[in-house]
């Protein structure tokens, strides 16, 4: 499992209004534009970790997903800057000493994936390279209880690489594991994602699952990937913690709640039933 570079900012470009973060767009000492997260004086850093977590887990589910690192900014430095941001987000204390969690800026022609409302043909489609990567992220969000990825925020950028060629990003995963404390998790909780709280509710998903369902045993398949994966996940798992800072506060009984809560047989199980339910009327 590769290690997570760790670099400084050199300067602030913008704050990205959201409901969520309102993350800043920075350049770093490495001349890359990144979007940081702070951990917002709260630790243990869940919202960070989970970032880390699952940009680790997405890299074995060999889902594409910008690249993350670890930024150090120096508020001193920039303090008037941080002044003309969101003090809920940027207080300046909020970067001293605890590193920022930053995801690289992915370049070119990117649109978001609600914007593709209504495909006009399977050709347009079918120029998006990695397509069956939509419902393999529908399935990783389940697993890992995404709350921030559904039809009105997909948190999915659709990369135009040229005329005939899309790629799918999966950005966004400080919501995750139901936005609680590690500590809190249960795998008798099960599986909690509401109805339309998935991108398997977007248009495009429909749309792919009506024109290639019935061309291969799909729900073997869905099957044999998901323990696949589920299971490098498990033996990866320790050297993905591994990655988070010392600094963001994560203690051993959040890692084996974690553990337990991802790796649990039987709610596995009802990921995937639930999966199966979320695309039975349009699958």
């Amino acid at each position: 499992m590769q290690s997570i570079d760790r670099k400084n900012v050199l300067g602030i470009l913008d704050e990205i209004q959201t409901t969520g973060h309102s993350p800043l767009k920075v350049i770093a000492d490495d001349n890359q534009t990144y979007f940081i997260k702070n951990y917002g004086g709260i630790l243990p850093a869940y919202y960070l970790c989970s970032e880390i977590i699952c940009n680790g887990l997405l890299s074995i589910w060999q889902l594409p997903t910008p690249q993350i690192i670890l930024l150090d900014l120096n508020s001193k430095s920039f303090q008037e800057k941080l002044l003309k941001y969101s003090k809920k987000y940027h207080k300046a204390h909020y970067y001293d000493n605890i590193p920022a969690v930053g995801s690289l800026l992915v370049e070119g022609n990117i649109i978001e994936l609600n914007t593709l409302t209504e495909p006009s043909s399977w050709l347009e489609i079918n120029t998006i390279e990695n397509k069956d990567n939509i419902w393999k992220i529908g399935l990783f969000d389940i697993w890992v209880e995404n709350d921030d990825r559904k039809p009105s925020n997909p948190n999915t950028l659709i990369q135009h690489i040229s005329t005939n060629r899309k790629k799918v990003y999966a950005l966004d995963h400080a919501f995750c594991f139901n936005s609680i404390a590690y500590k809190d998790l249960h795998p008798d909780f099960g599986v909690s994602q509401s109805f339309n709280d998935n991108i398997l509710f977007t248009n495009l998903a429909k749309e792919l699952f009506k024109k290639y369902q019935n061309d291969k045993p799909f729900r073997n398949d869905v099957e044999s990937f998901f323990k696949a994966k589920v299971e490098i996940c498990r033996i990866h798992f320790c050297e993905i913690l591994d990655n988070i800072p010392i600094e963001f506060g994560l203690n051993e009984i959040d890692k084996e709640k974690l553990y337990n809560f991802l790796f649990h047989q039987q709610r596995n199980k009802n990921v995937l039933e639930c999966f199966f339910d979320h695309i039975e009327d349009y699958a």
